[in-house]
């Protein structure tokens, strides 16, 4: 996501409006038109990071269609764990 692992500079709003607020609504046309649910993995989920990343898609999250899951993978072994 972020190089540094803190994805809030990337969901940042300007002027209360989130840059992601079309993709929210453009996820949620497709996640009701084909049942798709959008899947967060991270080898660490921490609260911090799934506030950030629901507050980037609140539409998403209301309709029950984001979720996040830990893979236990690191795909970056020299990132720091957030």
């Amino acid at each position: 996501m972020a190089d540094s692992g803190n994805p809030q500079p990337l969901f940042r709003k300007f002027d209360e409006k989130s840059p992601w607020d079309p993709v929210d609504q453009a996820l949620l046309r497709l996640s009701q038109r084909a049942e798709m649910k959008m899947v967060v993995k991270r080898r660490v989920l921490s609260e911090p990071f799934r506030d950030v990343v629901e507050g980037a898609f609140p539409l998403m999250v209301s309709a029950g269609a984001l979720e996040f899951e830990t893979n236990g993978l690191s795909l970056c072994p020299s990132c720091p764990v957030y």
